[in-house]
């Protein structure tokens, strides 16, 4: 006997590949009337549905990808700042501690470093902006400089208001000082700082601009993934992302999914979807749902088994705490991974 009609529904309003290429050859009228019941069930369903239903599709994909750029962005923001501010108290050290312009004299080291960690600080987000706003523009290599400089010569009159103000506060003896001393004090140390954070700017502009262009992720302290492969629970694709995951958080690096794998070097794990690798300590146990197989982790997220891999997760001993979650609806079948 022929096996009674069961619906074919798409989980979730989703389009998995298989669902896209019939909804693509029914948008062009490729798609045989000759075709399985199962076929003609799911053109029917996509003829009906698929109009609206892609359009709702892109837009979210969209919207999805944007709001992904736009993390990345801001991560990348963050931590160039962060990088900033780490090489500007770094100098500010070395220069509490050696005194130029005579400073050695003015009190204990201690002092020195309070007031060059006063100024540097401030003086990185003032002079760091400026570099970042001339870049920005992209002009050419004489006018990037030069703007550069006008913006430091201009700049430093009021930032120097500022560096007084702190100094006198510290060591009053300096009320001494006329302004233009100030001035060319702060001229002669900015120059040099903003000409190195400026060639570290551009540095990293590059670097990120040929990651792009070769489709990689920049490297990071840890590589490619931001993090050690021993401290990697999973790898997640979201569109040209991969979301890595280690315990207690996760990162958007721009590779594939098989230049993530690589990166991981012999990590013990396995590709368990198109879209996921997992390791082997992160799986706490298997569930399955009617014919679909799922790992939980440890942290909490739970990936998918496609069922190309079943046996490759069974072969691995993954599947000795595999449990049961209840059967398959019989009104929605999923089509095959």
């Amino acid at each position: 006997m022929p096996e009674p009609d069961r619906g074919v529904g798409l989980a979730g309003g989703d389009c998995d590949e298989y669902g896209e290429k019939i909804c693509n050859r029914v948008a062009h009228g490729n798609l045989s009337a000759s075709g399985t019941p199962r076929i003609q069930q799911t053109a029917q369903a996509c003829a009906s549905t698929c109009s609206p239903t892609g359009e709702w599709v892109r837009r979210r994909a969209n919207r999805h990808y944007n709001g992904l750029m736009s993390e990345a962005r801001r991560s990348d923001f963050l931590r160039d700042w962060a990088v900033d501010l780490a090489i500007a108290s770094v100098c500010a050290i070395f220069f509490g501690l050696i005194g130029p312009f005579g400073s050695y004299l003015n009190g204990p080291t201690w002092q020195r470093v309070v007031f060059q960690l006063a100024c540097f600080l401030p003086g990185i987000l003032l002079f760091g902006s400026l570099i970042r706003v001339v870049l920005r523009l992209r002009l050419n290599p004489a006018m990037t400089w030069m703007s550069i400089f006008l913006g430091v010569v201009i700049l430093n009159a009021p930032f120097q208001i500022w560096v007084a103000s702190i100094a006198v506060s510290i060591w009053p003896f300096l009320k001494i000082l006329r302004p233009l001393d100030w001035y060319l004090q702060g001229l002669i140390t900015a120059l040099p700082i903003v000409l190195g954070f400026t060639l570290l700017m551009q540095a990293r502009l590059h670097r990120r601009q040929q990651a792009k262009e070769a489709g990689e992720a920049p490297p990071t302290a840890f590589g490619l993934l931001g993090a050690p492969p021993s401290a990697v629970l999973c790898l997640q694709m979201e569109d040209h992302y991969v979301r890595v995951h280690t315990a207690g958080n996760s990162r958007l690096v721009l590779a594939t999914l098989n230049q993530a794998m690589m990166a991981l070097e012999n990590a013990d794990g396995l590709q368990v979807h198109r879209s996921w690798w997992v390791a082997r300590k992160a799986v706490v146990r298997a569930v399955t749902e009617g014919r679909n197989l799922r790992l939980q982790l440890v942290n909490g997220i739970t990936a998918p088994v496609a069922r190309s891999a079943v046996a490759i997760v069974r072969e691995a001993g993954w599947l000795t705490n595999e449990s049961s979650t209840g059967g398959r609806s019989p009104e929605t079948e999923i089509l095959p991974l």
